[in-house]
């Protein structure tokens, strides 16, 4: 997973781990501490909702480079960061982490035109501790979007065959403005056909990370192909299942995951 270099958060005391509790204290960090790129965002967040990708200091105009574009000041930054931990949306009141800002693998650079991540929904079903791969929904970001979720307008979803690795057409709106891509529209690079980097070593580590996790038999886990492997970026104790069954076209409750309910019910009756 991302590196974590601090958290924001008053009620929090952590050894080992940088804390910021003041403006004061998060600025200086901002200025002398922290490792740059960096991305923070909401501890209790969702949706990517208050997210924020940094490059770099420049400490002659004290301003910090934003990730896809543009620049703040470090004191609006603090300012902003501070307003919604203490009167934001409840997402935002148990403070925020910093972590290192991750890069997406080289070929989906150059099948998106950015260097922003384009994670995997890998759901896996786990039965008698070995999990299996059911679907993955491939996330991809397209236009100015810094984040891959679905919902932000232009963004696209594809699926993967579990057996090759290979992405499908992508989708792209909801309904009847859905439209379906054989290419990203941005570089014209073709999805159908694709093959997911490190598609291998990426799903031993989903199928490796339920294990952190035993009561749970089914995981949706957010993976991502950077430019140093695959990340885990989150796990889904429900997720959003309306992302596999727009991305394949069709449900999810097919005679598979039926049977495998059933097992899990037959399971906690004995």
């Amino acid at each position: 997973m991302p590196r974590l270099l601090a958290i924001l958060n008053r009620d929090v005391d952590a050894p080992n781990l940088t804390v910021l509790k003041t403006r004061e204290a998060l600025a200086s960090y901002l200025r002398d501490g922290i490792t740059y790129p960096f991305f923070s965002k909401p501890v209790g967040g969702s949706f990517s909702l208050g997210i924020v990708g940094v490059e770099h200091f420049d400490a002659a105009t004290d301003r910090m480079q934003l990730a896809g574009g543009g620049d703040v000041p470090v004191d609006d930054y603090v300012a902003a960061l501070f307003e919604a931990y203490e009167a934001g949306p409840r997402y935002h009141a148990k403070g925020f982490l910093f972590e290192e800002l991750l890069r997406t693998h080289p070929d989906l650079e150059t099948l998106c035109g950015t260097s922003s991540l384009a994670t995997l929904r890998v759901i896996l079903l786990i039965e008698d501790g070995k999990a299996r791969l059911y679907r993955v929904a491939w996330k991809i970001p397209a236009g100015a979007n810094q984040a891959d979720n679905y919902w932000r307008s232009g963004n696209l979803l594809a699926p993967v065959d579990i057996e090759t690795g290979l992405a499908g057409m992508a989708s792209r709106g909801f309904g009847l403005e859905q439209e379906h891509l054989e290419a990203h529209p941005d570089t014209g690079v073709a999805i159908a056909g694709f093959a997911v980097p490190d598609w291998s070593a990426l799903v031993e580590l989903a199928c490796r990370a339920t294990d952190a996790f035993p009561g749970m038999a089914m995981q949706s886990w957010d993976v991502a192909p950077t430019d140093k492997g695959p990340y885990l970026i989150e796990v889904n104790g429900v997720g959003d299942y309306t992302l596999p069954q727009i991305a394949y076209g069709e449900g999810l409750l097919d005679d598979a995951l039926l049977a495998f309910q059933r097992r899990c019910r037959q399971r906690k009756t004995r």
